[in-house]
């Protein structure tokens, strides 16, 4: 597959991962206790949106993997301090604008009665923990300004390990490390689960018991990367066109079951095993790469982290105004006010992308293209 339609189909599991983010908050934010409309009703699939985050960290994995693996196989390694500075540069400016706007409307949000988007103070430690991307390490910080910035400390946290996945990867194989990693990783959600602490703030604030999807993504960077025959088989896609949706079914319904052990493992693989057949070797297109390449979905891909950073915001103002101009909202008005807040959500995360996003990106020495289409190697948390 030629890298245009690679990034393509990025951008599009990006978009995909995105819109399945925006769709679960709107329908936890919405659901305020008012009797469900029929329409409401069936949004009750977007309450698995929130596997959209386990997209992002295969997404993640695999990218900033495959960007070592080229620049490896090229004899240019970049330094550790050089990556781990270009990563900063890359998610933090943006990070930074939107957690400003979100501290500037605060006030201005509860005059006119909009729900607070964090759960915190927004003292001077807060501030500093964000800058730091350290605010997952602390309960009452991981989610004091905006309830979906608790990834972006995840994300920094694998980006700094990133080389010493890579490195064990590259000496004992992919296979052998997830394996190691996953193992740990159950471990310690085991321990967390034995534990009467936060669950949210133990398991999706420390890396640990989040690395297997990320984990998953540089395993298969590496299957990607490495020489293969031009053809792979039609029986292999076929069977793994099946084990994709079948994984993610398992994953929702362990998640129903509340198997915290369990269920993001199911994601993970589910999305990994989605990310294979969307970027097969050859320049025969799977169905999955079809889907994914659509212009909307690539499109939304690119301003993805844009979107991230500002949807709770555009969300909560939409809301707010459908409660005070509907009292009784019907399936018609609810389709209609899902219909506008996408627009919204939308609208406001391409303005933010031409004002901030792509002001404060540049071109960096971990990918070769900034610019409206995003980075070839670009992360987007959720």
């Amino acid at each position: 597959m030629s890298d245009r339609k690679k990034l393509d189909v990025l951008d599009g599991l990006r978009g995909f991962a995105i819109l399945l983010v925006v769709l679960f908050h709107y329908r936890l934010t919405a659901g305020d206790g008012t009797p469900p409309t029929l329409f409401f009703r069936g949004l009750a699939p977007f309450r698995f949106g929130y596997s959209g985050v386990n997209l992002f960290l295969v997404l993640s994995g695999f990218c900033l993997t495959l960007s070592l693996l080229r620049r490896t196989e090229a004899g240019a390694p970049p330094p550790l301090r050089a990556y781990l500075v270009s990563r900063w540069r890359r998610i933090a400016p943006p990070f930074y604008a939107a957690a400003a706007v979100y501290l500037a409307a605060r006030p201005l949000l509860a005059r006119a009665g909009v729900p607070p988007l964090g759960s915190g103070d927004h003292s001077t430690w807060q501030v500093v923990v964000h800058a730091l991307f350290l605010h997952g390490l602390w309960p009452e910080a991981i989610t004091a300004f905006n309830d979906p910035f608790w990834s972006l400390s995840l994300e920094f946290q694998f980006y700094a390990t990133l080389p010493l996945l890579f490195a064990s990867m590259l000496r004992f194989g992919p296979i052998p490390t997830l394996v190691v990693v996953t193992v740990a990783s159950w471990l310690w959600r085991l321990a967390i689960l034995s534990q009467p602490i936060d669950r949210f703030y133990a398991i999706n604030g420390f890396m640990l018991a989040r690395w297997p999807e990320f984990a998953i993504g540089s395993a298969v960077a590496f299957h990607h990367a490495r020489p293969r025959p031009s053809s792979r088989g039609r029986a292999t896609i076929g069977l793994l066109s099946a084990a994709a949706p079948a994984l993610l079914l398992l994953a929702s319904w362990l998640a129903l079951r509340d198997q915290a052990l369990w269920s993001d493992y199911a994601y993970g693989l589910g999305y990994g095993t989605l990310l294979l057949i969307a970027l097969p070797s050859n320049e025969r297109r799977s169905p999955a790469a079809i889907l994914f390449s659509a212009r909307p979905l690539v499109w939304i891909g690119s301003i993805s982290y844009s979107l991230y950073l500002t949807h709770s915001l555009f969300l909560a103002l939409v809301l707010r105004g459908y409660r005070m101009l509907v009292s009784n909202p019907t399936s018609t008005t609810d389709a209609l006010v899902v219909a506008s807040a996408l627009g919204v959500v939308l609208g406001g995360g391409w303005c933010f992308f031409q004002l901030v996003e792509v002001r404060s990106s540049y071109r960096t020495n971990m990918g070769p293209r900034v610019g409206s289409r995003g980075l070839v190697n670009q992360v987007q948390p959720a």
